[in-house]
């Protein structure tokens, strides 16, 4: 059951609020971070996040492929181009022109060249999206050793219920 946004911890839409106003990175952890967040935007009013998870193992180019659909350039593209750098431009145009809020859950799940692939992107995107990384505890372990800690404008740790 997804929780009701009133029953959150009042501090998590604040730090959502902050970091979407911000173009920010934010970083849920805890448990049911997905469920959790999904519920506060939805009471701040972003009903259309988007939301992709993060799986295991998944190359820069399967990432990119992964972006793209969730962004669904291939409504006004066509499908991915099949060479990674011209997908990557194609999202890169999408992300500086639309500016999405940009939803990544289980992000301790990629692999250290995903996340600093991700974060790069984030980083040189003109006027940047909102960026919130979802996962357990081990996520600031896994930015820590992409060396990405830093980058993280607010860290939010939900307490278990």
């Amino acid at each position: 059951m997804i929780p009701n946004a009133r029953d959150l911890p009042v501090d998590l839409a604040y730090d959502l609020k902050d970091a979407i106003e911000e173009r920010a990175v934010l970083c849920v952890t805890g448990a049911g971070t997905a469920k959790a967040v999904h519920a506060a935007l939805a009471d701040l009013g972003h009903t259309r996040p988007i939301e992709i998870t993060a799986r295991r193992g998944l190359t820069m180019a399967g990432f990119a492929h992964t972006l793209y659909d969730a962004l669904h350039l291939e409504v006004a593209h066509g499908p991915a181009p099949a060479e990674v750098a011209a997908t990557n431009r194609r999202i890169d145009a999408h992300l500086a022109r639309s500016r999405p809020l940009l939803v990544l859950k289980d992000s301790e799940a990629l692999r250290r060249d995903v996340l600093q692939d991700l974060v790069h992107r984030w980083k040189h995107t003109p006027g940047p999206c909102p960026l919130i990384l979802t996962g357990t505890d081990r996520l600031r372990a896994a930015l820590a050793a992409a060396a990405l800690d830093t980058l993280v404008y607010i860290w939010h740790k939900l307490d278990s219920a």
